[in-house]
């Protein structure tokens, strides 16, 4: 996937190296050497880029024009976004009790919960400084605000645990907060500071919910069937502090009621290896897999119908392959016999 993103990434190759060094210039270059080797390990475990990516590529793809191109003010929004990632991914995995993430030891686990937090907390005011910097009120709502939905999302989702009465309606209203509102508001801070048309800004910030919508089912799924060596990191997450997903929503939905109060109790006996040996068997007996497979191409298709709406460019057209690599990508087969 590396190497498919790389392509994808080309014609913003230039403006991602400048995120980068700005991303480190903010964190690593610290006069306390703890938080500047901190720091340092916490960029080097990021992962595919994808939330600065869209910024840049949105920005590039409503502008049209490379003369007046807002570079710095584009670039350091770009860092910022990734920065309130960086912070949100380092608080859930102290919520989460993570050991891994992106194939290395958490923050938490190298250097425990109170180093962790206030890391977050660091991550976080580094991304405001930025923001600041760039004088546009709507970019710092919009992004105020979604930091505001992940929280709210990652109180409902702890509050939610071992609810396995938990309905879709829910499900769907947690991952937008947590993971899809973050996408929106890359892809929306994108067109806002590139003036673009208000049906442009509309459209980026629907293309980004639906994109982000899309990618957190499909999360979800791998992290149910997946193995550790294509995660990244232990799978099988969520059912560990019993968290309920989509496919297991759809499964509970299509059986008995005593065939889901088994399930339940299957689920709440936290023997995660028997669990997700019988859910296999379950979840390939049923429709469950292909019911979650079509709401990940419905959110992907309603995020490609948005981008009609811009003019055609290598920008726009990087928006589509990533939007198609996001699900084909990771359609590898995660388990055997379980294909999506």
């Amino acid at each position: 996937m590396k190497e498919q993103l790389k392509d994808i990434y080309q014609p913003i190759e230039n403006d991602l190296a400048c995120m980068e060094k700005i991303l480190r210039d903010s964190i690593v270059n610290s006069d306390h050497k703890t938080i500047s080797e901190i720091s340092q390990y916490v960029l080097e475990s990021t992962g595919k880029m994808l939330r600065p990516s869209l910024v840049l590529l949105t920005a590039r793809a409503v502008h049209g024009k490379n003369d007046d191109f807002p570079r710095e003010k584009v670039t350091k929004l770009a860092a910022a976004v990734e920065l309130v990632h960086l912070a949100s991914l380092v608080h859930d995995d102290v919520i989460d009790h993570a050991h891994i993430r992106h194939k290395r030891p958490t923050v938490n686990i190298k250097w425990g919960p109170e180093v962790s937090i206030a890391l977050g907390d660091y991550l976080y005011s580094t991304a405001f400084r930025l923001i600041g910097e760039c004088g546009h009120i709507e970019v710092m709502t919009s992004v105020t605000s979604a930091i505001k939905e992940i929280s709210e999302g990652e109180l409902t989702q702890i509050c939610e645990r071992d609810n396995h009465q938990l309905i879709k309606k829910r499900y769907f209203d947690i991952i937008r907060k947590k993971t899809a509102c973050l996408f929106s508001a890359s892809c929306h801070i994108g067109a806002l500071i590139t003036c673009a048309s208000a049906q442009q800004v509309r459209n980026m910030l629907e293309f980004g919910l639906n994109f982000g919508m899309a990618y957190q089912v499909i999360d979800d799924l791998i992290d149910l069937v997946g193995e550790e060596h294509s995660l990244g990191k232990v799978p099988r997450q969520d059912l560990s502090v019993g968290e309920l997903t989509l496919p297991l929503l759809h499964l509970l939905e299509s059986v008995t009621d005593e065939e889901g109060d088994a399930i339940r109790k299957l689920i709440l006996s936290k023997n995660i290896q028997k669990t997700i040996d019988e859910l296999r068997g379950l979840l390939e007996r049923s429709q469950s897999l292909e019911k979650t497979k079509d709401t990940i191409l419905d959110y992907i298709s309603r995020a490609k119908n948005s981008l009609e709406v811009l003019t055609d460019s290598p920008y726009k057209d990087a928006l589509l392959m990533l939007t198609d690599l996001i699900y084909y990508a990771r359609k590898e087969k995660p388990h055997a016999e379980i294909k999506i």
